[in-house]
């Protein structure tokens, strides 16, 4: 599993997995 080490694309991954989760962390 390949993934770009692009900061934002890693922001908008963790931003999905956290609503995903249901946690809103700021």
């Amino acid at each position: 599993m390949r993934c770009p080490k692009s900061p934002v694309f890693i922001e908008k991954q963790w931003k999905k997995f956290l609503k995903k989760s249901g946690k809103t962390e700021e």
